[in-house]
């Protein structure tokens, strides 16, 4: 059965490629004990769904940041590779809707 996700920014968040690499560093590196939380549940993506006062919008948001100014820079250093463009348009989405104004 597919989990449905309670909070519209991880649902929204998942479905970035760039995002789910960017959890899977932070799972690698258990940062905020994501790795404690996602073996619990069995994902990372639950985790980050059901622990809102640890995983707040904001650190999602500032992933999406971090996120985006990885694939700027990839985008610049293979010399405008047009492979990154979807997804840097698909970040920009993302925190136009997300970041706080």
């Amino acid at each position: 059965m597919e989990y449905k996700y309670k909070r519209k920014i991880v649902k929204d968040a998942v479905n970035i490629h760039e995002m789910c690499i960017q959890f899977e560093v932070d799972y690698d590196d258990n940062y905020l004990g994501l790795r404690d939380y996602a073996d619990k549940y069995g994902d990372s993506h639950i985790a980050l769904d059901k622990h809102p006062e640890i995983f707040t919008d904001q650190f999602i948001i500032d992933d999406a940041i971090n996120r985006l100014d990885c694939s700027e820079n990839q985008y610049e250093y293979n010399l405008y590779d047009p492979y990154f463009l979807p997804e840097i348009k698909q970040l920009k989405r993302f925190l136009k809707k997300w970041r706080v104004k």
